[in-house]
């Protein structure tokens, strides 16, 4: 017979690497709730210097600011939008002008955007899980 209650390992969404979550953060889920924590609080910040620099035309430093907010996603087991990260930033190199990226700068703010909130939601589930676990 079991004493106390049966602990349930943590299952992250769909939406997220399951397995490389599991190899990054094992079975410490507070650290997990605090980075992604830690990283939408970052992301909006960064996210919102960049739309005032790509307004006006400073392509350099949207680039940096990108750069700065891609491993985030690693962090948080979205992976792929790293990969859509970096598309924008080799477009950054090879498109000098403002009018050439604002597609990609829009698309890539919607795909942002979308993380984001499915960060927020997992930061919550991972935020019950624990207080569930205390």
């Amino acid at each position: 017979m079991l004493k106390g209650r049966q602990q349930e390992n943590y299952q992250f969404s769909i939406h997220f690497d399951q397995q490389f979550l599991t190899e990054l953060y094992g079975d410490d889920m507070r650290s997990a709730e605090e980075v992604f924590q830690s990283s939408i609080i970052q992301i909006h910040q960064e996210l919102e210097v960049a739309e005032t620099l790509f307004k006006k035309g400073n392509i350099t430093e949207v680039r940096k600011i990108f750069h700065r907010i891609k491993p985030l996603f690693g962090y948080v087991g979205l992976l792929p939008v790293q990969d859509y990260i970096q598309t924008f930033e080799d477009n950054c190199i090879h498109f000098r002008e403002i009018e050439g990226l604002a597609l990609a700068f829009e698309n890539l703010k919607v795909i942002i955007l979308d993380a984001s909130t499915k960060i927020s939601e997992e930061k919550n589930r991972l935020g019950d899980y624990n207080k569930r676990r205390a």
